[in-house]
């Protein structure tokens, strides 16, 4: 979320939609990681599940967190023109 902000900052943009789409992909990866690796240890070796959900969980949290700062950065506009 630190990097989020300070990205943001360094670009000019508003950071709190960074850091919100930050908090709120890595609690989403976070959780999306932990499910995918449970369904994945039926079917795998513990570091092949381990991986797995690292991996899925960070996509999900990636993708989750551009929607969010997404959405947000959209509403801004749409008020920014009112």
């Amino acid at each position: 979320m630190g990097g989020a902000a300070i990205g943001s900052a360094i670009k000019g943009e508003n950071p709190i939609n960074s850091i919100a789409g930050a908090g709120v992909g890595t609690v989403a990866g976070g959780i999306g990681g932990e499910i995918i690796k449970g369904a994945a240890s039926k079917f795998g070796k513990d570091t092949v599940t381990d991986s797995t959900g690292a991996i899925l969980g960070g996509y999900i949290s990636e993708k989750t967190g551009n929607a969010v700062k997404h959405t947000l950065d959209e509403k801004d506009k749409a008020n920014a023109k009112k």
